[in-house]
This record gives C-alpha cells, structure tokens and sequence, in this order.
C-alpha cells in the first residue's frame, strides 16, 4: 500500500476514534462530538442546536477510510476526495473552536483561550484530518501509472508480406 493512501486511512481511523473522545473539558465536564449529536434536548447548551454540523466529522473520517482503501483503483478520483473530507473535517475543527471561543468571551472567562478548554478528541481529530489531508495531496502529486509498453517483434522471414 502506498504512502499516500497509509495516511489517508490513518487519519480516518483516528479522526473516526476521536469523534467519541471529548472534544472539550470544563472543570470536570467534557463532550465528546458523539456526546452532541445523540442529545435531543438541550442538555449541552446550544451547540445540540448545530448538532447535525458534528455528523460531518465521522461522516468525513468514514470517506477518508474507504476513499483510501478504493485509492487502488479509482487513482486521483479517491484522492481528492480524500482531500474535500479531510478538509471538510479541518473545518468541523475550526468551527468548534471559534464556537468555544465565541462561548468564553461572553462570560466570566472572557481572557481565556478555547485551546485551554479543548479535549483530547479536538487534538486527536486535528491530527487525523492533517494526516489525511497530507495524504491526499501525496496521492494527488504522485505521477499517474504508466501503461504497459509491449514490444513485439516483427515475423520472421519476408515481412511485410508481398
């Protein structure tokens, strides 16, 4: 198995992992992403009011695993979409900090940084969709196959026939 798709498949295990590790901690309390997407009350503040934005993380991470597996044959096609999912979920990311951070500045931890709140799962999960992400664009920078040269060599005798 080649390199590219390695990565590819690494990050997706881990990004799939870390969707059920807490994505952020609060003097005892953490969350994992699975956390929020199972509540259907308002249990977890507002963010189960954006709970089917959580989906994209494994949604992501299950494309970043089969997309690698079927890299074999579908060539650069897997790549990049390879490259969307891991992109996808570095998005997810970003918005769980910004919404953290957004969180803190309105109360009485208003100086704190999110990065101070955030789980193990957000580092796992940052991690994963980097590594599929490098992956991806290996898998797009590698040269494509080459088709098989077959050299046949003329009849012999009188050749061309006349």
């Amino acid at each position: 198995m080649k390199p590219s798709r390695i990565l590819a498949l690494i990050g997706g295990l881990l990004a799939g992992v870390a969707f059920f590790l807490p994505i952020f901690s609060f003097f005892g309390f953490s969350i994992s992403g699975f956390d929020i997407v199972r509540s259907t009350t308002n249990e977890v503040g507002d963010l189960s009011n954006q709970a089917f934005l959580y989906w994209l993380q494994p949604i992501a991470a299950i494309a970043l695993i089969v997309f690698a597996l079927l890299a074999a044959n579908m060539g650069k096609a897997a790549h990049g979409i390879n490259l969307v999912a891991a992109l996808v979920g570095i998005g997810v990311l970003i918005y769980v900090f910004v919404r953290i951070q957004s969180s803190l500045s309105g109360s009485t931890f208003s100086g704190a940084s999110a990065a101070s709140f955030l789980g193990i799962g957000f580092w796992i999960a940052a991690a994963a969709f980097i590594l599929g992400l490098v992956g991806a664009i290996m898998g797009l920078a590698e040269a494509p196959k080459a088709a098989p040269v077959i050299f046949a060599s003329p009849p012999q005798g009188n050749w061309p026939q006349q």
